[in-house]
C-alpha cells in the first residue's frame, strides 16, 4: 500500500518508522474475506468485527486531524 501513497498504520518496514499509537502490528483488517481452499477447492468465507485496539487507533487518528 505504501507504494501508492497509503502505508498501513503500524507497518514499520514500509510505513512510518515511528509508532505514535503503540501498535504491536499492522492495522489491517478485512470485515469480510472469501477464497477457494487451495486443497479442497471449497469456497470459504469469513467475517468479523473490528478489534478494540483497531477502534481505539481509529479514534486517535480522527482526533489528531
Amino acid at each position: 500500500m505504501a507504494h501508492i501513497g497509503h502505508p498501513v498504520t503500524g507497518d514499520s518496514v514500509y510505513g512510518r518508522k515511528t509508532n505514535p499509537f503503540g501498535l504491536t502490528g499492522q492495522c489491517l483488517f478485512a470485515r469480510y474475506i472469501g477464497f477457494r481452499h487451495p486443497v479442497t477447492g471449497e469456497f470459504m468465507e469469513f467475517s468479523g468485527e473490528l478489534p478494540d485496539f483497531f477502534i481505539n487507533t481509529l479514534q486517535k487518528l480522527r482526533r489528531s486531524k
